[in-house]
């Protein structure tokens, strides 16, 4: 204790330091005390935590409350500090203290340090204090104060201390792996420091993800280190028994049922238990794969294409690079192809390119980043295919068909190819290899390009555009693509007859000649049932009604129908047939006119007169009672087609004199085009009684449903069977009218193709005395072994004029049918003097004697020359003895004004059509070629634009020309003009848009279109509903608007003869010295030969 220097009476030493022994005591024993209360708290929570760590793993809160635990029990020190050694300095704390234990003693000790310290005591009486002092020390004197220290717990927890340390040092010996694991995880339970467990297994995953409704296997095994190996190992799902497995190479496989929702895994070997999270979800899957091309070089095509494939096959063209884009259905982990890498960008991996030459099978694997796979590998088989070969459609062209060698054929072309057409041409050759100038070549028709995979064409060809000569002639179509080597793919061939002007006319003559004979057993037919309905008509009304007869009526009607049909097909033949003829600019305008007018009545016969005959007979089988309406006149020949669907509302006429004949239409040409106005609401204007016009024939006309005025005729009622007899005699006779006509204009074809074929035969002989005579100063004085030389060409010559002699004899055979027929004295006279000269067989002998007598072959060949040529021109004057179509009503145009302006326009559609497939080859053909070819088109136009200043002229020329076709005269001088703008545009040269819309306003001009009434009721004149009637004769233009030949040139053909006017000719009065001079002196070699 310390006493106070400045008093004067002090505590004895020896109490004092009685008291400081104490204090000293004290302090060790409270400090060993929680010393060892903290030992006892680090201890048991390590010892704890431990334990706890054998059953599960405990978290880091649980430790973290351990630790803390501890904590405060280490907080005791700096307790046991503050209260037993800081408060417990002094003396009087230390007397406090021990009045705890011995009350007597601590207060006596504390009232005489209290009294030591008291100044104001000690002043009062000195002597008490002193004695008191003394008192106190001497009965402490005796005292142990060691024993007066209060709840002493040393001992104690210096044994559970001790205890605890003993049982964390036995640990440490025998499992110091898990009592380090221990002391880490409790001293510091937020750290990552895994739980120990002696059963030591592998690291599982907290979350594992399996497929989606698919049973999945676990695998847990045990590290190499592991303390224990228990025999078996379980795992249990929420809601399900847990499932036990054995061990097996260091290792417990579980397999576990599909799961569909998310759930908890269970996992328990030995003191190690562990808990995976189980998420199910659906495999990952290849949402798609593209294919990236690199076609090969030599298509041209330096773009990438891209492909979907939607297969397990993906064909792609050899020589192709190929990259295969693979898409899934979410990111990736990891990919191979063929079990090389590839590496993933999010969702998607690629290939490297792959050069494609062979047939390849591609394996598509993937894993995601959850480590599932797809359901099994994609397999991609790749077909190395070789360029595929192009198609090729041709529309409109004929497999077979004649044509003049100035007729254009138009068509249309569809060429297709995967990888681009490189172009489309067309090529021929002639057939006939025994020709002198078999032809052979091509030309293009368009240029496409590497993407052009489909490609419409319009495809043209015309014989003496290309230079053939008249022969036999193989056409086909080709297409190229842009393989190299690849051989051109062709159309069906097809076979063209090519003829000439003279030629075609011939064969016109002959399928005439067929035709008319078909016609004629049309007729018989006709006569055969009109026997049969007089019969019927002549039986009493009881007997006609007879079951029978009624049958036989109605078999009559029938066969009238069959025969209408047949004579309707007929007609429709006849109509290709003559539009044919109009293409040939050596048949005649009247001869053409007049077949159509023939033509326009067996239509009428066919269309009208024939189904109302059958209609009467049924009528008159039923026993009904109609009326047919009984007809003013007949309607006026009208051409054209009729597209107006809808029908207008009749007005009947006025009543007119049935004892005045009315004027006859004349024919008019014009095409109806169709309205989607409701016309049964228009409202036909009246139209006042008065003469009925005659209409005049003009150029043809484009028709739009409009207002006219028409009148209706009257009708009256017959008995059926007398009216069906009466009109049947009537048609038999327009068919007898017809048939003799068609027998006049067949007779005139066939005598103007005798004068052809006599020509030709003309001309054939020319050439062959214009050959010799190239061939005899070759041949004039040299050895026989020299003249084999020309052997080939005697040859030649030889055959041609066998072939001559054999067409002679067939001139003459059908000139002796003819005469039969026509009985035309003048074709006997010459047929005579054809005998009379025997020319098959002088013709033959020539052909004998062409090698061995060169000069007077030459002059045998001119004679007959001479002699074809002056038959021909005898027979001229019978075939201008054609029959006329007679007068034209004033106002009209003449026939072959109006088939000169349709052979113009049908010309312009083809020019225009040649002109389109000029562009569209322009990219395949050089600039040369191009201007060539656009030079011949500008010609062309030019021609074209001759001929029509030509019409205007001879229009001109008609009587009151202008005033009565002062519009016409108009519009064809536009025309020309719009001519001549095209011709200067082609000559540019320009194939393009400008030169096609110059040619189509051409083409616009000539169609141009005007308005009429569909509500009209005549059907007569020169416009439909214009209320014309009577009947006249057709002309050729009213069968046919179209069909001309466009090419044509048409000039004023005269009948001239020439003869000896080619070739190198010698004198005559030198030829048979020639000859006999050449044959003594053969003679005189062959006599000097050994």
């Amino acid at each position: 204790m310390q006493v106070n220097r400045n008093s004067n009476l002090e505590i004895p030493e020896s109490l004092k330091a009685k008291l400081l022994v104490f204090r000293r005591r004290v302090w060790m024993l409270k400090m060993v005390e929680a010393l060892a209360g903290a030992t006892i708290g680090i201890l048991f929570g390590f010892l704890f935590t431990y334990l706890l760590d054998r059953f599960f793993d405990t978290s880091p809160l649980i430790r973290g409350l351990i630790l803390f635990s501890s904590a405060i029990t280490c907080g005791l020190i700096p307790l046991a500090i503050n209260q037993w050694i800081f408060k417990r300095r002094r003396l009087d704390q230390l007397a406090r203290l021990l009045s705890e234990t011995q009350p007597s003693a601590g207060d006596q000790l504390l009232g005489v340090i209290e009294l030591s310290e008291d100044s104001s005591e000690q002043s009062r009486s000195p002597e008490l204090v002193e004695a008191a002092i003394k008192q106190v020390a001497a009965s402490v004197q005796n005292q142990d104060l060691s024993e007066a220290i209060p709840n002493p717990r040393h001992r104690q927890r210096s044994l559970a201390a001790g205890l605890l340390g003993l049982a964390t040092i036995v640990l440490l010996i025998f499992t110091a792996t898990a009592t380090k694991n221990a002391w880490a995880r409790f001293l510091i339970p937020w750290g990552s420091t895994p739980r120990y467990t002696f059963a030591g297994v592998q690291d599982l995953p907290a979350n594992l993800v399996v497929a989606h409704g698919e049973q999945f296997s676990l695998s847990v095994s045990l590290r190499s280190d592991t303390e224990w190996s228990p025999s078996t190992a379980s795992v249990a799902m929420t809601r399900q028994p847990p499932k036990i497995a054995d061990l097996k190479a260091k290792g417990y496989h579980f397999s576990l049922p599909g799961l569909i929702q998310p759930t908890d895994l269970f996992v328990k070997v030995g003191d190690f238990k562990g808990l995976i999270s189980i998420e199910p979800k659906l495999r990952p899957e290849l949402n798609s794969i593209k294919a990236e091309v690199q076609l090969p070089s030599y298509l041209g095509r330096t773009d990438t294409i891209t492909k979907d494939i939607r297969g397990a096959s993906f064909s792609i063209v050899k020589g192709s690079e190929a990259t295969f884009l693979a898409n899934a259905s979410r990111d990736l982990a990891t990919a191979s192809v063929n079990g090389k890498a590839a590496h993933p960008v999010s969702a998607s991996f690629s290939t490297e390119p792959l050069l494609v030459q062979r047939n390849e099978q591609l394996e598509f694997e993937w894993l995601d980043n959850d480590g599932l796979s797809g359901s099994k590998p994609f397999n991609l088989s790749i077909e190395a295919t070789e360029d595929g070969l192009p198609t090729l459609i041709c529309d409109n062209l004929p497999r077979r068909k004649v044509i003049l060698d100035t007729e254009v054929l138009s068509f249309t072309i569809r060429a297709r190819d995967d990888f681009g057409v490189k172009r489309v041409g067309i090529e021929w050759w002639g057939l006939d290899e025994s020709g002198s100038d078999p032809a052979a070549g091509e030309s293009i028709l368009g240029a496409g390009h590497q993407h052009a995979e489909l490609l419409e064409l319009a495809g043209v060809f015309s014989a003496s555009a290309h230079q053939i000569s008249p022969q036999p002639l193989a056409v086909r179509v080709f297409v190229e693509d842009y393989l190299p080597g690849r051989e051109r793919i062709y159309s069906p061939t097809s076979v063209f007859d090519v003829l000439d002007a003279e030629q075609h006319a011939i064969w016109i003559s002959t399928q005439l000649a067929r035709w008319h004979r078909m016609s004629l057993d049309v007729r018989d037919r006709e006569m055969q049932l009109h026997e049969a309905n007089k019969e019927l008509r002549q039986l009493p009304a009881d007997e006609l009604a007879s079951e029978s007869n009624l049958e036989k009526l109605s078999d009559q009607a029938d066969r009238e129908r069959n025969n209408g049909r047949r004579l309707k097909s007929l007609v429709q033949n006849g109509e290709s047939l003559l539009k044919e003829a109009m293409r040939n600019e050596e048949i005649s305008v009247d001869n053409l006119d007049q077949w159509a007018e023939m033509m326009q009545i067996l239509k009428d016969i066919s269309a009208n007169r024939m189904p109302l005959v059958a209609e009467l007979l049924d009528k008159s089988a039923q026993q009904a009672s109609q009326t047919p309406p009984k007809q003013d006149g007949k309607p006026a020949k009208q051409v054209g087609k009729n597209r107006l669907t809808q029908s207008g509302n009749s007005k009947p006429a006025e009543e007119q004199d049935p004892n005045k004949d009315a004027p006859t239409p004349a024919p008019s040409i014009n095409d109806v085009e169709s309205t989607q106005h409701d016309l049964s609401k228009a409202k036909p204007e009246e139209t006042p009684p008065g003469k009925p016009s005659q209409g005049r024939f003009g150029l043809p006309d484009t028709k739009l449903a409009g207002n006219a005025k028409s009148d209706s005729p009257p009708s009256d009622d017959q008995d059926p069977m007398e009216t069906a007899v009466t009109e049947q005699k009537e048609l038999l006779a327009e068919f007898d009218k017809v048939a003799d006509e068609l027998n006049n204009i067949l007779a005139n074809l066939e005598g103007s193709t005798l004068v052809k074929r006599l020509k030709a035969a003309s001309r054939k002989q020319q050439t062959v005395a214009s050959t010799l005579s190239t061939l005899v100063p070759n041949s004039f004085g040299v050895t026989e072994r020299e003249k084999e030389i020309h052997a080939q060409t005697f040859i030649l010559l030889a055959e041609s004029e066998s072939n001559s002699s054999s067409e002679a004899s067939h001139i003459m055979d059908d000139m002796a049918a003819y005469f039969e027929r026509s009985r035309f004295m003048l074709f006997q006279r010459v047929l005579d003097d054809m005998r009379e000269q025997d020319v098959t067989a002088e013709l033959r002998l020539l052909a004998d004697d062409l090698r061995r007598e060169n000069g007077l072959a030459i002059s045998q060949a001119e004679y007959w020359s001479d002699n074809f040529d002056r038959w021909a021109e005898d027979l001229v004057e019978v075939t201008k003895g054609g029959a006329s179509p007679g007068g034209k009503p004033k106002g009209s145009l003449p026939p072959a004004i109006v088939l000169e302006v349709l052979q113009l326009l049908e010309g312009e559609v083809k020019l225009r059509e040649q002109t389109r497939v000029a562009e569209q080859a322009r990219p395949a053909v050089t600039d040369t070629e191009h201007v060539v070819t656009a030079n011949r088109l500008s010609e062309k136009q030019h021609s074209f634009n001759e001929r029509m200043n030509d019409v205007v002229r001879r229009i001109l020329e008609l009587p009151d020309a202008e005033s009565e076709f002062d519009k016409e005269i108009g519009l064809l001088n536009q025309v020309s003009d719009v001519m001549a703008e095209t011709t200067e545009i082609l000559v540019k040269p320009e194939t393009g848009p400008p030169a096609i819309a110059a040619e189509t306003e051409i083409i616009e001009l000539l169609l141009k279109s005007k308005r009429f009434n569909p509500n009209a009721g005549g059907g007569g004149g020169a416009d439909p509903g214009g209320g014309g009637s009577g009947d006249t004769e057709t002309p050729a233009l009213a069968l046919v608007g179209s069909g001309a030949n466009e090419k044509e040139n048409r000039e004023e053909l005269s009948a001239t003869q020439a003869t000896g006017t080619t070739g190198r000719p010698l004198p005559e009065e030198f030829r048979t010295g020639l000859d006999q001079y050449f044959n003594r002196l053969e003679t005189w070699k062959a006599d000097q030969r050994p």
